[in-house]
């Protein structure tokens, strides 16, 4: 038996595959009695990359994630990925935020990766602060979140945007090639300076001339600030976030996640604002 519930208030979902989208902050829960369910994000880093780890949105810090994994070559099935990076007995954290560190970092060879956070079993109950539950953001489309289950793991597309980053150092960008210019693949960086008390540039490459949307959200997947929603043309670009959120007042010091939602690619990095 799976039980997969969503939140937003006091608002509840009863499966995650036909809730509508809504309000932007999402918590996702799933509660299996049995067998193996995983919350997964597709995400990426620019060659040459090196990746540390992960932090992801958390609901209750007395939860035990049994693993949390780094994967490659996924398509239909986590079983059928390969395995880059693993942490098992993954401790809650504070809520709000979960930081998981590689033993040995991973060098990003610019294929996408998938990170898959296994849920704990047992009856559980959703709330917050009240048993496993993964900060979320909705979308109208799928967008590189999957909900997997069964002995392989099987992928199934959701419409909500996990709060999923990433620990980077070191992006790097495609070198030219012997057919033509230089190229730039679709990246988002994690911002300089990083941290910051005050403001910080948020640079961002696309591959291709098309609709980009750059926001800054917070932990549990509020938006924070809209820094560009609109067309762009291939290449690097950059926006400045002051430290203020949509209506001009500074926010408070803590953890932020800028999201990069460029095509099908839905990129993010885990910002600091410290006072």
């Amino acid at each position: 038996m799976l039980r997969v519930r969503t939140s937003s208030a006091l608002l509840l979902c009863g499966t995650l595959l036909s809730c509508p989208a809504a309000a932007a902050e999402r918590i996702v829960s799933i509660v299996p009695s049995d067998g193996i369910a995983m919350l997964v994000k597709r995400v990426s880093a620019p060659a040459g990359t090196t990746i540390s780890g992960v932090t992801f949105g958390n609901n209750d810090p007395r939860t035990v994630f049994p693993e949390v994994l780094l994967l490659q070559d996924v398509t239909d099935a986590v079983g059928a990925g390969s395995i880059r990076a693993r942490a098992t007995d993954v401790t809650g954290g504070d809520v709000g935020g979960v930081t998981v560190t590689w033993a040995e970092p991973i060098t990003s060879d610019g294929r996408d990766y998938f990170v898959a956070v296994r849920f704990p079993n047992g009856p559980g109950r959703q709330g917050i602060g009240n048993g496993p539950g993964l900060a979320a953001v909705d979308v109208s489309d799928p967008a590189g979140s999957f909900l997997a289950i069964g002995a392989n793991g099987d992928m199934n597309p959701v419409k909500v945007d996990l709060v999923m980053t990433l620990l980077t150092a070191g992006a790097g960008k495609a070198g030219p090639t012997s057919d033509g210019p230089a190229l730039v693949p679709t990246f988002l960086g994690g911002g300089t300076p990083n941290p910051t008390t005050s403001s910080m540039r948020v640079e961002f490459g696309l591959e291709r001339a098309l609709p980009a949307r750059l926001a800054i959200y917070d932990v549990v997947g509020r938006q924070v600030r809209l820094l560009h929603d609109g067309s762009l043309d291939v290449g690097t670009h950059s926006r400045t976030w002051d430290g203020r959120d949509d209506g001009g007042v500074p926010v408070a010091a803590g953890v932020y996640i800028a999201r990069l939602h460029a095509g099908e690619k839905v990129l993010t990095q885990k910002i600091v604002i410290a006072k």
